[in-house]
């Protein structure tokens, strides 16, 4: 009986592995990892998120937990990092918002053909607001351009 004991235990686990491997239907993704957003439409494509953020961070955190948002922002710098090519940003509506839009290694040159001062447009996966003191730093991840 010992043997049969383990054999379902085994067979039961099998049948798991796909729903575990996939995050258990709805847990948290793992912002290191890079998505491919090219053809996602956006969740959220309006600034209401440092508003909400002000008026309830925690409602707010779950609000955009796993959502794809697009944000326009003014190039303020690069920064080449292990996770890819972060660009910091601001609204150009107030400089007490900014953003950090990591983008995937491959699309650098695309990227880094920007310069500071320019106006872009990106989506990428919500990965948190930060309250700095004086400035909200909405951080996105999985980045991609929506227009030039």
């Amino acid at each position: 009986m010992k043997f049969s004991s383990h054999v379902f235990a085994t067979v039961c686990l099998m049948a798991l592995l796909p729903y575990l491997l996939s995050g258990c239907g709805g847990a948290s993704l793992d912002y290191g990892q890079q998505r491919n957003l090219e053809s996602v439409e956006p969740n959220f494509a309006d600034p209401a998120w440092f508003d909400a953020y002000e008026q309830d961070p925690s409602a707010a955190a779950n609000k955009y937990k796993n959502k794809v948002l697009q944000v326009d922002l003014v190039i303020i710098g690069f920064e080449e990092t292990s996770r890819g090519v972060e660009v910091r940003g601001a609204t150009g509506e107030d400089d007490a918002y900014r953003i950090v839009c990591i983008f995937p290694s491959a699309a650098s040159s695309r990227i880094q053909s920007h310069k500071a001062g320019d106006r872009i447009a990106v989506k990428g996966l919500f990965g948190g607001i930060e309250d700095a003191g004086n400035t909200y730093q909405l951080r996105l991840t999985s980045c991609v351009l929506v227009r030039k």
